[in-house]
């Protein structure tokens, strides 16, 4: 009975300690878990806002139009973290210029390479792999036979000296050369004047006969811009310069410019604003995706005066006379662009790339322009008698807008007319004509006279073609070509019958090339024809008649 006690006091201890044991687990899974939850749902440090910055402009061009310098590029889409751009507040257009020789701005001319010497007329040539006798002199330009090389010095290592052999280069006749100590001289050779006894002369390399050019500044190179554009050149620091480019040049166009370019660090150092558009000035600015803005011509430094020289005493019989000064170079300004936009609410982008200018006289613009809407396309046509002309642009814009986008086509210096085929019919245009002086920095005359033309669809189409009407019994089948015009939506059958008038005989028109024409009385006479109709609702003129008697 105690034993039997004994063990329910054990049993009762070891359930009691069991559950102590779950209670306590159970408390430590709850602490753990809140201090998970705590850990959990901990903070760090906020992240700082995406900055809106915009990106830099890549594509900025200027031009000279007459007595205006319009600058132009695509409006910015999105910001450097690649983020949609909500708008810009403020655009900045910055310039450097300087003086730089006009003699810079000239095509550079490809250097000719001087012949090389030819043998005198007469003179004998020396037999392949003959020894010349000792003391003869070679003629010009004869080939050097392997007799003729002096033998090479003991040396330690032969791969060494044949390495010196080869490297030497063959001495040109009739040239003193400097003398190579310890050298044996070779049979006939001459020393040079005041040469050591025991020594020969070492050979001189000969000239090339083609003479390295000598650097040049930088040549634009011949490629569109924007409609193409340049490729840009990142320098350090940062910022994208673009080289000059030429523009879409006409085919008669003169070898392109050398033009001297300005590094970013001389830009963002020297750059000063020129103009600053906000507000109701920026928004007349925005065009159809493009920012084009308008400065007037920058005024060009007035000339330095030439001193007056001083009279020169005549010199006495036995003097030279004095050389006359060189006159100093022409000068004019070169003018470097850039531009930098701002975000609303955001900061300031980077600069663009370099746009190069140096304005220079421009031509009269043309006169009489006529422009003549045609069935499928514009016909321009317009008169200019002036010099210095090297091509003409011509411009094209709705007429609900407010200025010329890029040149919708470059011709050359002796066209007079130009046809525009990409016009669309049910649009107003408004056409202009320019002249240019120069193509390779787009140097051009102001606007000339403008045209409206409003083109709408009032051209009929073509008839169609080989109308043969077929008579069967009952009734009479007519066939035909279709018409040429593209626009043809279907065609109209008219019918005469004897004794009264021309008469059509559908209510819409045939899209087919087919027609049966039935109910007719047997042995009589009926004329036909046809005409085309486009999708503007315009009729064409008719076809020739076919006839056939009905059976």
């Amino acid at each position: 009975m105690v034993r039997s006690n004994r063990r329910i006091g054990r049993r009762a201890g070891w359930a009691s300690g069991w559950r102590a044991a779950a209670r306590g687990a159970g408390l430590v899974a709850v602490v753990a878990a809140l201090f998970v939850a705590h850990g959990c749902g901990k903070k760090g440090n906020p992240l700082p806002p995406l900055r809106t910055i915009p990106q830099p402009v890549r594509n900025l061009t200027v031009e000279q139009r007459g007595d205006q310098l319009v600058l132009r590029f695509s409006y910015p889409a999105t910001t450097t973290a690649g983020e949609k751009l909500s708008g810009l507040s403020s655009v900045e257009v910055y310039e450097v210029s300087r003086p730089v020789p006009i003699t810079d701005l000239q095509p550079r001319p490809t250097p000719t390479p001087s012949p090389a010497p030819s043998p005198a007329a007469g003179a004998p040539t020396a037999a392949p792999g003959a020894t010349p006798a000792p003391g003869a002199t070679p003629a010009p330009g004869a080939p050097t036979s392997a007799a003729a090389k002096p033998a090479p010095s003991a040396a330690p290592n032969e791969e060494d000296d044949e390495d010196e052999e080869e490297a030497t280069p063959t001495p040109t006749p009739g040239t003193p050369v400097a003398p190579v100590p310890g050298a044996t001289p070779a049979p006939g050779a001459t020393p040079a004047p005041g040469a050591a006894p025991g020594t020969t002369a070492a050979p001189s390399p000969s000239p090339s006969p083609h003479p390295s050019p000598t650097a040049t500044p930088y040549r634009a190179p011949q490629e569109p811009l924007y409609q193409g554009e340049a490729k840009p050149m990142t320098p350090s620091g940062g910022t994208v310069v673009m080289a000059p480019t030429q523009q879409n040049l006409p085919p008669d166009s003169p070898a392109p410019l050398s033009l001297p370019t300005v590094q970013p660090n001389e830009f963002t150092g020297r750059a000063k604003t020129v103009v600053k558009l906000t507000g109701a000035e920026l928004e007349s600015a925005i065009e159809g995706g493009q920012v084009v803005i308008k400065l007037p011509l920058p005024p060009e430094p007035a000339p330095t005066p030439t001193p007056t020289p001083k009279p020169t005493p005549t010199p006495s019989p036995s003097a030279s006379p004095a050389p006359s000064p060189t006159p100093p170079p022409q000068m004019v300004t070169l003018h470097v662009y850039s531009v930098r936009t701002t975000a609303q609410g955001g900061e300031t982008s980077a600069y663009s790339n370099l746009a190069y200018l140096v304005p220079r006289p421009t031509p009269p613009a043309p006169s009489a322009l006529v422009v003549e809407p045609r069935a499928h396309d514009v016909r321009l046509t317009w008169k200019s008698t002036a010099d210095g002309i090297t091509g003409f642009a011509v411009y094209r814009r709705p007429a609900a807008s407010r200025s010329y986008g890029p040149a919708i086509a470059t011709v050359g210096k002796d066209a007079r007319e130009y046809v525009d085929a990409s016009a669309q019919y049910g649009q107003r245009y408004i056409y202009t004509v320019t002249a240019l002086g120069q193509t390779e920095l787009h140097i051009e005359s102001g606007l000339g006279e403008e045209r409206e033309v409003d083109y709408e669809d009032r051209f009929p189409p073509a008839p169609p073609e080989n109308l043969v009407a077929l008579a069967q019994q009952g009734n009479i089948t007519l066939v035909w070509k279709a018409s040429v015009d593209t626009d043809t939506v279907g065609y109209h059958v008219y019918r005469r019958d004897p004794g009264q008038e021309w008469r059509r005989l559908d209510s819409a028109p045939i899209t087919d090339l087919r027609y049966v024409d039935t109910g007719l009385t047997p042995g009589v006479r009926f004329r036909y024809r046809l005409t085309a109709v486009d999708n503007a609702g315009n009729e064409g003129p008719p076809t020739p008649e076919a006839e056939a008697v009905a059976k």
